[in-house]
């Protein structure tokens, strides 16, 4: 019986990626256009057309020693226990990617007008 449960979560799993490559849901595009906020300043990584964060695109963040925040957006197209999930998704990968570097999770904000994402961004100066 378990080995039946295991074989059916690996299909699913397998059917999930394959879905997910070809839905490009997991692609990120990386913004390298700084922003000034409070002297402060950061580059912006913003799911594309998913939510779920690549760890390719987490790459480029690994190189620096400033701390990264990582939140979620939810109200429109997206609900608050979605919005949780996948914050704790996008931090178990961030972590796994960017080590022992300071990772800032904040809660799910309410956005009900704007497209709901989930983004991570590098502070400067902390």
């Amino acid at each position: 019986m378990i080995l039946l449960m295991s074989v059916l979560l690996a299909n699913l799993l397998a059917v999930a990626i394959a879905k997910d490559e070809k839905l490009d849901s997991s692609t990120l595009q990386y913004s390298s256009d700084t922003e000034e906020l409070k002297n402060k300043q950061k580059a912006i990584i913003m799911s594309g057309q998913g939510f779920s964060i690549s760890v390719s695109d987490l790459l480029p963040l690994r190189a620096s020693s400033s701390a990264v925040r990582l939140y979620c957006t939810y109200g429109n197209n997206m609900s608050l226990e979605v919005a949780k999930k996948y914050t704790t998704y996008n931090y178990i990968v961030s972590k796994s990617v960017l080590g022992n570097k300071k990772i800032i999770v904040v809660s799910p904000i309410y956005e009900p007008t704007s497209k709901n994402n989930c983004a991570v961004e590098e502070l400067k100066n902390e």
